[in-house]
């Protein structure tokens, strides 16, 4: 995949993130909905600083 699919998809996730961050702030959530959602963030945390890793040793191979 190249550098900039990977800036692609770190964007897309930081989008999902944020949209979960502010449904997150509806007072109205019942816990397992906040649950649901805080869950779906650590998640997408999580995918997004994998793929900020795999741009990072592209980078860095490819500048050797």
């Amino acid at each position: 995949m190249s550098l900039e699919g990977i800036d692609d998809q770190i964007e897309s996730y930081t989008k999902k993130i944020n949209e979960k961050n502010e449904q997150l702030k509806n007072l109205n959530l019942s816990q397992d909905a906040k649950r649901i959602l805080e869950s779906e963030i650590i998640v997408a945390n999580k995918e997004r600083t994998k793929l900020k890793i795999r741009k990072n040793d592209q980078f860095t191979t490819r500048h050797r």
